[in-house]
């Protein structure tokens, strides 16, 4: 995946900044980390983003996980908090319908989509316990309003389909997902720039 990595993520950050009142240059650093986290460095702390990408056979299962149904295996989950989780993005729809109402649009308006299709890229940006205490509810609710935001900018607010954010872990964390919609054709394309 490609964003020109080090400019997307200081506007990020900047953004992130601005709405967390951080200065500039509290952001210190950025690193490709294993070519899947994208590691930012803020007062030498490191906020971890982790992308994949996943084919409409893979949809339920993200659902399933970010909403915590079914069998819930990890033990860093405390569900006694899960009512504390929310979604930014608002839709009575459940992420599968979400995704496949963008894909059914792509296909209407001639991308091709196959079974075996780049349909969703999921992220998930995290905030480590420290600093998520540090910066406290506010600050890292806006630092998550602030990628969202960003994400949206990037690919269509359209396309953003769910931006899940979970406090009922160790670290606060954001499971975003979009439909890669190339801005120049309007068609589904798995390489996004």
């Amino acid at each position: 995946m490609r964003f020109s990595t080090f400019s997307t993520w200081l506007m990020v950050s900047q953004k992130a900044s601005q709405s967390t009142k951080l200065s500039n240059e509290s952001i210190s650093s950025i690193l490709l980390y294993k070519k899947e986290y994208l590691l930012l460095g803020v007062y030498g702390l490191e906020l971890a983003w982790n992308t994949q990408k996943n084919q409409m056979s893979d949809v339920k299962g993200k659902e399933m996980e970010q909403d915590r149904k079914g069998t819930v295996k990890n033990l860093d989950i405390d569900l006694n908090r899960t009512h504390q989780n929310y979604d930014l993005v608002e839709s009575d729809l459940t992420l599968y319908q979400r995704v496949k109402e963008r894909v059914d649009f792509a296909k209407e308006t001639g991308s091709r989509v196959q079974k075996n299709s780049v349909v969703m890229y999921s992220n998930i940006l995290t905030v480590p316990e420290e600093m998520a205490k540090s910066w406290g509810e506010e600050k890292t609710k806006a630092y998550f309003e602030s990628c969202y935001e960003f994400f949206s900018g990037e690919f269509g607010n359209e396309n953003v389909v769910s931006a899940k954010v979970h406090l009922d872990e160790t670290s606060p964390h954001m499971h975003l997902h979009f439909v890669p919609f190339n801005k120049e054709t309007g068609k589904l394309k798995e390489n996004i720039s």
